[in-house]
């Protein structure tokens, strides 16, 4: 691998530190495959350097020479072909693939929704298009995440509706009286920090709640004090998909026609 990347620095004319600016990867890292110290980097840095150079990742295996021609027509075409991953496409595919038959349907389930959202004509200045998550299924605490369905809906577009990434129907009462059951929430993707309502997956089940984290104290709180609170205990795992930024008027779904 060294003798291809010293290849490629020295047709680009760079130096280690240009080569480290342009893709990211430590000067270290690239002295070490270049002197032949590292043979076999890790996969996010032959990306970069693929990325960097404009080359396909088959051009630093060692299987290159079987490839050359397909490699070759390869590195011609990848400026202009419409189908070439970028490095961010190539992480989220890696992504996809690491996870379970169930995580794979819900990504399939949430990309179809997309595509529809991005396929869907305006309905006029005063309608967006949304993706909605819907629970399928309740979870022995919270709703089951893998259970999640995606709709897509048209809003009124105001303020908030403008704001929002993507919304989610509230199915309890936890967080009354600020939002009933059954309301439609906007939700902007974002890391909720103390205080602040969001949705979030604790141990494969979600929650629409505030976080409290506070002193070493973690917890997913219910405006409903008739509702308990959720602790979120060392270990656990707590992942939050997004803030809540307020309610939705005017929904219906998107199939059904204009607002």
């Amino acid at each position: 691998m060294g003798q291809k990347l010293d290849y490629l620095k020295r047709r680009d004319q760079l130096t280690v530190k240009e080569l480290s600016r342009r893709s990211g990867v430590p000067a270290g890292t690239l002295n070490k495959l270049l002197c032949g110290v590292t043979h076999h980097p890790s996969m996010q840095t032959v990306e970069r350097l693929a990325e960097t150079f404009q080359v396909p990742l088959l051009y630093f295996s060692d299987d290159f020479e079987k490839a050359r021609p397909a490699c070759e027509s390869a590195a011609a075409a990848h400026r202009s072909s419409p189908t070439s991953l970028t490095l961010q496409e190539l992480r989220l595919l890696r992504l996809y693939r690491r996870g379970a038959p169930r995580e794979k349907k819900i990504i399939e389930g949430f990309l179809e929704s997309l595509d529809h959202f991005y396929r869907t004509p305006p309905c006029g200045d005063d309608a967006l298009t949304l993706p909605c998550y819907v629970p399928a299924h309740l979870g022995a605490h919270g709703v089951a995440a893998d259970g999640m369905t995606v709709h897509t809906i048209q809003v009124r577009a105001d303020r908030t509706a403008q704001q929002a990434d993507f919304a989610a129907l509230l199915y309890g009462v936890s967080m009354e009286p600020a939002y009933t059951r059954g309301a439609i929430l906007a939700v902007q993707r974002a890391q909720a920090h103390h205080d602040q309502a969001g949705i979030f997956v604790l141990n494969g089940e979600g929650y629409i709640r505030l976080y409290f984290d506070h002193r070493g104290v973690r917890r997913l709180d219910a405006l409903n004090r008739a509702v308990p609170n959720i602790p979120v205990r060392p270990g656990d795992d707590l992942r939050c998909l997004g803030t809540v930024i307020g309610a939705l008027t005017r929904v219906r779904p998107a199939e059904s026609g204009c607002l």
